[in-house]
């Protein structure tokens, strides 16, 4: 697990270089939503980290609060950075828009499907460890599949902002 907070914060450093010396507007945007992409990992990774196990017994508090406010912050940065991206690009026509849309549809779709079952597997874990702490529910809101779902309304916002302008 460190290994990969390793991996990801040293593709920050080399993403938040390449987003410093960039001159093209353009690469400089696409590296700031790699960026922000990143930090989401890294914050997701360290709250999946501080999660205790359902069935452990652990009366150390909840040190992954303090990285919820941050979470959330970058999650919508993320998608706002996100949106600003894809309704700015020229390129687009009616059927990529719709595509795009249905991109989005998919991605969500399946993210809250997954995310369901994750939700309904760990409250089950957690009511027959009969222990039901904070500490244990911290990946029930902060994790990859509820990231998915803003991804995938992002991406049909987005398809509906382009499909307007036609």
């Amino acid at each position: 697990m460190d290994e990969i907070i390793l991996a990801l914060l040293i593709l920050i450093v080399i993403c938040s270089c390449l987003f410093a010396w960039s001159r093209n507007a353009a690469l400089k945007r696409w590296f700031g939503l790699i960026l922000l992409l990143l930090c989401n990992l890294v914050l997701l990774e360290i709250i999946r980290m501080m999660t205790v196990a359902p069935d452990a017994r652990d009366g150390n508090g909840n040190p992954a609060f303090l990285f919820y406010l941050p979470a959330i912050y970058f999650i919508f940065k993320f998608c706002k950075s996100l949106f600003k991206a894809l309704t700015d690009w020229p390129k687009w026509s009616r059927k990529g828009a719709t595509g795009l849309m249905m991109i989005g549809l998919l991605v969500f779709g399946c993210a809250l499907w997954q995310q369901i079952l994750f939700a309904a597997t760990l409250i089950s874990e957690i009511s027959q460890s009969g222990l039901s702490t904070p500490q244990k529910q911290n990946t029930l809101y902060f994790n990859y599949w509820n990231f998915l779902i803003c991804i995938g309304l992002t991406f049909v916002l987005a398809g509906l902002k382009i499909r307007r302008k036609f």
